[in-house]
């Protein structure tokens, strides 16, 4: 298991650049060990993002060590007109101890 763990972590990092998120928005781990979770999120992205205020909702679902979130979004920048945006992303839970809250994931996703 860890071998397909850390062969999917190198993949990942060989696949060249790209988002695993909506522009703007943080990644939030899903944090649920298994199960559906859904949040709604609202970001500030700086200059360098075009500024501007991204309003979005996520759905999470885990299963093991396994999760994906789709997330929809509306990207307002502060110089243009709002947009929609979605991403999809993939998460894999690498380790994670009973007695510590800390965890070790890897993402791989895409976004508009």
């Amino acid at each position: 298991m860890r071998r397909r763990a850390l062969a999917g972590v190198l993949l990942s990092l060989a696949a060249g650049p790209g988002q695993a998120q909506v522009r703007g928005l943080p990644i939030v781990a899903s944090g649920e060990p298994t199960g559906v979770g859904a949040a709604l999120e609202v970001a500030f992205p700086g200059d360098a993002l075009g500024g501007g205020t991204v309003w979005a909702t996520s759905v999470a679902l885990r299963r093991g060590r396994w999760g994906a979130v789709a997330t929809g979004a509306l990207v307002d920048h502060a110089s243009a007109p709002g947009r929609a945006a979605f991403g999809l992303r993939a998460e894999a839970l690498l380790h994670r101890s009973t007695t510590s809250p800390f965890q070790l994931l890897a993402f791989a996703g895409a976004g508009t």
